[in-house]
Parts: C-alpha cells; sequence; structure tokens
C-alpha cells in the first residue's frame, strides 16, 4: 500500500507539473512506469550535471591555468622592460659617449686643420724668404764675381805683386817671413809665370809695349822650400 501511495504521490506530483496527464496519477501502474521514466530522465540529468560539473572544472582549471600563464607572461613583459631599460640606459650612456668623442675628434679636425693652413703659411712665408735670399745671394755672387775687364785688372795685379815678390826673395831684399805674401799672390796670379803675364799684359793694354822685361820666361809655380826656412820658424807667424 506504501509503495502504491507513493506512486500515486509521484503520479500526481508529475501530473502537476504537466509531465503526466492529470486523469492517469491514479493509476497505480501507470505511476510505477512514470516512476521509472522519471528516475531514468533524473540520472541523465544528474550525469548531466556530473558533465556539466566535470566541464567547469576543467574550465576552471583551464581558466586558472592561463591566468597563471598571464601571470608569468606579465613577470617576463616586466623583466624584459626592466631589461629593456637597463638596455636602453646603457644605450643612452653609449650614445653620449660617441657624441662627445665625436666632438672632440671635430674639434681635433678643426685644430688640424687651422695647424695646417699655420703651417702652409709658414712654409709659404719661408719659402718667399728662401727664394729672397737665394735671389740676393746670387746678385751678390753676380755683383762680386769678375767678368770683363775687371777679371783682367785682378789678373794682372795678382800676376805684378807674384813677380814683384818673388824676385825680392831672389835678390834678398823681403824679409824672412815674406815668402806667405809671395805664395799667396803666386797662388792668385796667371798660371804659366812671366808668359802668362806677359800676354796678360798684352791683353789689358793691346799690345806688346812696355812688355820686353818678361821675356826671360820667368815661373810664377809653387815657391822653392829654402824660402821657407829662411822663416825664423819655418812657417811660423806672418811679419808682415
Amino acid at each position: 500500500w506504501e509503495v502504491s501511495a507513493t506512486a500515486t504521490a509521484t503520479a500526481a506530483a508529475a501530473a502537476a507539473v504537466g509531465l503526466l496527464p492529470a486523469a492517469t496519477y491514479s493509476d497505480p501502474s501507470f505511476a510505477a512506469t512514470a516512476i521509472a521514466q522519471l528516475s531514468s530522465r533524473l540520472r541523465g540529468a544528474e550525469e548531466t550535471v556530473a558533465h556539466m560539473e566535470a566541464a567547469l572544472y576543467e574550465s576552471e582549471e583551464t581558466s586558472a591555468g592561463r591566468a597563471r600563464a598571464v601571470l608569468e607572461l606579465r613577470a617576463r613583459l616586466d623583466s624584459m622592460g626592466a631589461t629593456t631599460t637597463a638596455q636602453n640606459r646603457v644605450l643612452a650612456r653609449r650614445q653620449t659617449d660617441l657624441d662627445r668623442r665625436e666632438k672632440a675628434i671635430e674639434a681635433t679636425a678643426r685644430e688640424c686643420a687651422l695647424l695646417n693652413e699655420e703651417i702652409s703659411s709658414a712654409a709659404a712665408v719661408r719659402e718667399s724668404a728662401t727664394a729672397a735670399r737665394e735671389n740676393q745671394v746670387r746678385q751678390s755672387v753676380k755683383e762680386c764675381t769678375l767678368v770683363g775687364d775687371r777679371q783682367w785688372e785682378v789678373l794682372l795685379k795678382a800676376g805684378w805683386l807674384a813677380h814683384y815678390w818673388r824676385m825680392a826673395l831672389e835678390l834678398g831684399l823681403a824679409p824672412a817671413s815674406s815668402w806667405r805674401e809671395a805664395e799667396l799672390w803666386v797662388s792668385r796670379a796667371p798660371q804659366g809665370g812671366d808668359v802668362a803675364l806677359l800676354r796678360v799684359v798684352q791683353r789689358v793694354v793691346g799690345g806688346e809695349q812696355s812688355c820686353q822685361s818678361f821675356s826671360h820666361n820667368r815661373s810664377f809655380g809653387m815657391l822653392p822650400p829654402e824660402w821657407r826656412a829662411r822663416d825664423g820658424d819655418g812657417g811660423g807667424g806672418d811679419d808682415r
């Protein structure tokens, strides 16, 4: 009777919610069938709920894993950001150093350019001064160079002085140390002795007048060593 009452109550409840027709809830056999159907549906619902709970748990686990991944990613990004910031600072310092070096190099290049200009200017001034000195030296040499009549005049005077000192030494009329004076003018006289002097005289006067005194062909070569020996010290100080 209790089972029938339970089935009847269950059927009535099913009829109340619209699962069974209201006219049949009082039939015990139909009520048992309804209970079986409801139990089957309940088990299906429970299985569905279990599947949903499992899916929800899996979803929660997945969400938690994703949250952890997001946190790890954020931590990595923060670390990368800190590393990037440090690298940027290092790069900024390096760039500052490079800029400073570049400015120093530019300043050095400007100084070198100015120095090169100064050196070039100094070299130009030096070259100009050197050229002026060379021209002056050439002019001085040109002015001091004996040409034409002056050359013949000097040769004539040197020849006459050499002839005079040799004659004085040969005749014993010159001081003992006069051989130095004689040697000086002999070295400057035309080579060839009296013959050479005669030719110089002829070149100067344009003829042979007043030149017969040189016909004895006296030599104007090196002085004999014995004339040097007449000097007290054999070649000492000059007594002129």
